[in-house]
C-alpha cells in the first residue's frame, strides 16, 4: 500500500512538472540581459530591455557612437501605454475546444487592459483581417471575438506579422505608446516555410518589433518529433526579435500566455538615450547596450534607422579663446560639421590676413576646434570669419554667426634677423643667387689648376702632397641599433628599428632624421647622439621642450636603454642591448 501511494505521488509530481515546463517560457543563458524593443526616432532612442537585477548602469552606442543617457525606469512605472497586436490562426488546424479557449481568453484580457492600453486584434487563414481596430469597448469587442470562427483551410502567418508590422511601423511616430506583437498559432508554418519565416524575423529586427509567441495543439496528428521541430523554430522567431516564447498544453490555459506576455512587457526596463544628432542614415546600424553592473554584459541588435525629427536650432559660438600664443581656440553650441578645414577660417589683424596653418579637434571633438598658426599671436584685435560651417542633422543648419572677434594680450614678439630676411626676401635670395654663382665659379677655376684634391683634418691639399690616401667608408663611422617605440597615448606605440650612426635629429621638419606629424614638436626638436659606446639626448631649444623620464632636459644629457622621452604630443622609448 505505501509503494502504490509513493508511485501515484510520483506520477502526479510528474504531471505538475511537465505542465510547468509546457507553460513556462524558457529563457537562454544571454535573456537575463537583452535587448527586448528599440524605438529610434533621432535623437531621440528607446530601449526596452530585460535585466534580472534591474540594471540601471548602461551606456548604449548606436552606429559607433556613444549616446547619452537621459532616464532608467521599471517599464511598470513610466505609465507608458501598450499596445498588443495580437494574431490569432483561424485555421481548422485548431481545435475546437482550444480555440473556444482562445476567445474566451482574449476577452478576459481585453476586459483587464490598463486604461490607456489598447487591444487590436487580426486574424489569418485564408486571408489576413483586422476585426479589431482597438478603440471599441468591451462589449462590442467580446461580441466581434465571440463571432470569430476557426474554418480556413490555410494559414498566411508571415502576411499576418508583416501586415502588423507595417501597420506598427506607419503610426510608429505619431504617439509615445510601446507595440508589441502576439502571435497564437501552432507555429507550423515556421517550419513549412524557412524562407519566408527568416525574411520576416529580419524586418521585425531591423524595425525593433518584438513578437511573443503562443504555440497551441493542433489536430494534424503530427509526431512529437515533428511537433518538436516546429514549435522550437515558432519560439527561436520570438527569441530572435526579442519577444518571449510560450506553449499551452493540456491543463493551461491561453489566458496565461497572454498574462505571460503582459507581465514581461511590465515587468521590463525602458532606458532613454540621445545621440548629438538627428541625422539618419537609412540604414541598418548596430544597437549595442552595455549593462555596467553585470561585468559590462551586452546585447547587440541592427536596426534601421530612418527616422529623425525636425532640427531648426543653429549651431553658435559658444566662446572663443587663445591660450597659447600661437592657437586660437573655439567652440560651438553643438557638433558641427567642415569645423576641422582650415579653409573655411579667415583670420585678419588690423586689416593683415593671419594664415592659419592648420585646424585640429578640441578636448570635445564634436564642439571644439583649436586653429594653429605658424606665427605667434600679440596684443591685437583678431577678426576671425567663418563659413561652410553646419550642424550634423538633416538639416545642415548653418552656423548662426559668420564673424567673431578676439581681442589678445599675449606680448609682441621682437623683430628677429628671420623677420628681416622674410621682408626683404627678394633681394637676399638675389645675393645668395649671386654668391653661389662666384663660388661655383671660383671652385670650377681651382678644380681646373688643381684636378687631384683632398681634403684631410678640414685642410684643403693637392693629392700629390699626400703621401698616402685612405678611403672613409660610412660603416667604420661607430654606430648603434636601436629600437624606438612611438606612442601618442591613444593608440597602441609603433615600433622602429633604426641605426643611430653619430647623431640623428628629431622633429617636425621633413629634413629630420625621423620625423613626426606632430603640430606641437618644434622642426628640430631634439637630437640623439652616440658617443663613446653611450647615448645622449640634446633639446635644439624646441618650444615645448623635451623632457625624459618626466624630468626637463635642456643641455646634453646621457641615455639609458627604456627611458622615455616626452617631445610634443608624442612619447618615445629608447631600447638598446
Amino acid at each position: 500500500m505505501g509503494v502504490k501511494k509513493k508511485r501515484r505521488m510520483t506520477a502526479v509530481l510528474a504531471v505538475i512538472w511537465c505542465i510547468l515546463l509546457s507553460v513556462i517560457p524558457v529563457f537562454g543563458a544571454g535573456d537575463d540581459y537583452r535587448i527586448e524593443q528599440l524605438y529610434i526616432n533621432m535623437p531621440d532612442v528607446t530601449a526596452y530591455y530585460r535585466s534580472s537585477q534591474g540594471d540601471n548602469k548602461l551606456e548604449a552606442y548606436l552606429g559607433g557612437e556613444k549616446l547619452t543617457l537621459k532616464d532608467v525606469e521599471n517599464f511598470s512605472k513610466t505609465g507608458e501605454a501598450v499596445e498588443y497586436y495580437v494574431l490569432l490562426d483561424i485555421s481548422g488546424s485548431i481545435t475546437g475546444e482550444r480555440f473556444t479557449d482562445i476567445k474566451t481568453a482574449l476577452t478576459q484580457f481585453r476586459s483587464e487592459l490598463r486604461e490607456n492600453d489598447s487591444l487590436i486584434l487580426l486574424t489569418f487563414g485564408n486571408e489576413v483581417t483586422q476585426v479589431l481596430g482597438g478603440t471599441e469597448d468591451q462589449q462590442s469587442a467580446a461580441a466581434v471575438i465571440n463571432g470569430l470562427q476557426n474554418d480556413n483551410a490555410n494559414t498566411v502567418l508571415f502576411d499576418a506579422i508583416n501586415t502588423a508590422a507595417d501597420m506598427i511601423w506607419k503610426v510608429g511616430d505619431s504617439s509615445e505608446k510601446r507595440r508589441i506583437i502576439t502571435v497564437i498559432s501552432d507555429g507550423k508554418d515556421c517550419a513549412d516555410d524557412t524562407r519566408n519565416a527568416e525574411s520576416t524575423e529580419n524586418t521585425l529586427k531591423s524595425r525593433g518589433i518584438p513578437v511573443y509567441t503562443m504555440a497551441v495543439e493542433n489536430n494534424e496528428g503530427d509526431t512529437e518529433a515533428e511537433t518538436q521541430n516546429y514549435r522550437s523554430k515558432f519560439a527561436a522567431m520570438a527569441r530572435n526579435t526579442g519577444g518571449v516564447p510560450w506553449t499551452v498544453a493540456d491543463g493551461g490555459t491561453a489566458l496565461d500566455g497572454l498574462h505571460t506576455v503582459r507581465d514581461a512587457v511590465m515587468n521590463s526596463y525602458r532606458a532613454r538615450f540621445q545621440a548629438s544628432s538627428n541625422r539618419v542614415s537609412n540604414k541598418k546600424e548596430d544597437f549595442v547596450l552595455k549593462f555596467l553592473s553585470a561585468g559590462n554584459m551586452s546585447d547587440t541588435c541592427s536596426v534601421l534607422v530612418s527616422r529623425g525629427q525636425k532640427d531648426e536650432t543653429a549651431p553658435e559660438i559658444k566662446s572663443v579663446t587663445s591660450e597659447k600664443a600661437d592657437s586660437i581656440s573655439i567652440t560651438f553650441t553643438k557638433p558641427v560639421e567642415n569645423a576641422k578645414d582650415a579653409g573655411n577660417y579667415t583670420v585678419t589683424r588690423d586689416g593683415e590676413a593671419v594664415p592659419v596653418k592648420q585646424v585640429v579637434a578640441g578636448e570635445n571633438a564634436k564642439t571644439e576646434v583649436t586653429l594653429l598658426f605658424d606665427e605667434d599671436l600679440y596684443e591685437a584685435d583678431y577678426e576671425i570669419q567663418l563659413k561652410n560651417i553646419t550642424d550634423q542633422s538633416n538639416e545642415k543648419n548653418p552656423l548662426a554667426q559668420t564673424k567673431v572677434t578676439l581681442s589678445t594680450d599675449w606680448p609682441k614678439p621682437k623683430t628677429s634677423v628671420m623677420d628681416l630676411i622674410l621682408k626683404w626676401w627678394p633681394l637676399v635670395l638675389t645675393l645668395i643667387f649671386v654668391i653661389l654663382i662666384v663660388v661655383v665659379l671660383v671652385v670650377l677655376k681651382n678644380i681646373k689648376k688643381k684636378k687631384n684634391v683632398l681634403i684631410i683634418e678640414d685642410q684643403v691639399v693637392q693629392a700629390d702632397e699626400v703621401e698616402e690616401r685612405k678611403h672613409i667608408h660610412m660603416d667604420q663611422i661607430p654606430g648603434k641599433n636601436i629600437i624606438i617605440w612611438i606612442s601618442n597615448g591613444k593608440d597602441t606605440p609603433k615600433r622602429m628599428e633604426y641605426q643611430l650612426r653619430g647623431s640623428a635629429i628629431i622633429g617636425r621638419a621633413s629634413g629630420c632624421d625621423i620625423y613626426c606629424d606632430d603640430p606641437m614638436m618644434s622642426k628640430q626638436h631634439f637630437v640623439l647622439e652616440y658617443d663613446n659606446g653611450k647615448i645622449f639626448i640634446h633639446d635644439l631649444q624646441s618650444r615645448n621642450g623635451t623632457k625624459v623620464n618626466g624630468m626637463p632636459v635642456e643641455k646634453k644629457y646621457p641615455l639609458h636603454s627604456g627611458d622615455e622621452i616626452k617631445a610634443g604630443n608624442l612619447k618615445f622609448r629608447i631600447e638598446w642591448d
